[in-house]
């Protein structure tokens, strides 16, 4: 899709393809963008979805962003 993440996300969703789109974003290590899709989808597996970033957030030294993620 050459980088038109936006574009590819929409197919996907148009298709059905949740994960596919939470994965796509994942991958991009754009959590943000992975979480919104799960919360606009009524992701059942959503807690653990912002668990694994708030994770990934510390372990990549990251910790600014944790507190805020963990503010929110």
């Amino acid at each position: 899709m050459d980088k038109q993440f936006h574009r590819a996300e929409a197919l996907l969703v148009e298709h059905n393809e949740i994960e596919e789109a939470m994965e796509l974003y994942q991958e991009l290590h754009k959590w943000d963008e992975s979480i919104k899709i799960a919360e606009t989808g009524r992701h059942p597996d959503l807690k653990d979805l912002k668990a694994n970033y708030f994770q990934w957030l510390i372990d990549s030294n990251q910790e600014a962003k944790a507190a805020e993620v963990k503010e929110n």
